[in-house]
């Protein structure tokens, strides 16, 4: 009876003694899943469940067509201008070949350094046709990137021609040989079968921007690009894309003036 008291006793130590170490090591396993230093749950461990686009970062990878001899004139700037201001005018095309798109009615963009006093002038145009397809004058309220799109009401460019196009900085509108101006070419193209069904099945629209900068076609992955990073400018991962695109275009410098600006934000 002795033996069996003494047992039960014995039995009841080891339960408290194992109850008593199982909540101190659950308490310890708690306060390390909770601390931010742990490397368990910290984003070395979440980083496999978390896309790129949430961590900031880009897939974007420009893949271009066989390059051939320059195809781009940047303006330098201003000078000979007085009244419009030392402005930097540069397109945003691929300095060494021409740039593709899959588009008939693609958009065009080009950086100012300043805001000009002086209109600027766009103009697309195919080599032997004396009438320029689409000619527009604006004025620019802000510097950085500028966009224009080709309206929709124009006929689409043809598949397999390259088109000229331009933008002027107008210095007097009755001697344009002073214009200051910047000048580039575009091709469209029909995008091979598999790049067509990416895009059918792609499910966003930075996925489709990675998809048209893989397949070369530059002016599509920049319009896509800079639509998504204009809508959502403090957005690390399409800041990121756009930037990534301007460098591997060749465009250094416009790309770290956008690197400077989102930094200033």
């Amino acid at each position: 009876m002795e033996s069996g008291v003494k047992s039960i006793v014995n039995f009841r130590r080891i339960t408290t003694i194992l109850t008593g170490t199982t909540s101190l090591l659950l308490m310890q396993l708690m306060a390390a899943i909770n601390s931010p230093q742990n490397s368990l749950f910290s984003g070395n461990f979440l980083g496999e469940l978390t896309s790129p686009a949430q961590a900031g970062q880009t897939a974007m990878t420009y893949r271009p067509p066989n390059r051939g001899a320059p195809r781009s004139t940047q303006g330098t700037g201003s000078r000979g201008c007085p009244d419009a201001g030392p402005v930097g005018l540069s397109l945003l095309a691929p300095n060494d070949h021409t740039g593709l798109t899959a588009a008939g009615h693609p958009a065009f963009f080009w950086y100012l350094s300043d805001v000009p006093a002086a209109p600027l002038e766009f103009a697309l145009v195919q080599p032997g046709v004396a009438k320029p397809l689409f000619v527009k004058q604006m004025q620019p309220k802000q510097a950085g990137i500028v966009q224009i799109e080709m309206p929709k009401e124009l006929p689409e460019l043809v598949a397999g021609q390259k088109y000229k196009w331009s933008v002027s900085i107008i210095c007097n509108a009755n001697r344009r040989s002073a214009d200051v101006f910047a000048h580039s070419w575009i091709e469209r193209v029909s995008p091979a079968p598999e790049v067509m069904a990416k895009l059918a099945t792609a499910t966003s629209e930075q996925d489709k921007a990675e998809i048209y900068a893989s397949a070369g076609l530059w002016y599509d992955a920049l319009e896509t690009t800079y639509k998504l990073s204009a809508t959502k400018p403090n957005h690390p991962a399409f800041m990121n894309s756009l930037i990534t695109l301007l460098e591997q275009g060749g465009l250094q410098q416009e790309a770290a003036k956008e690197r400077q600006r989102m930094a200033m934000q």
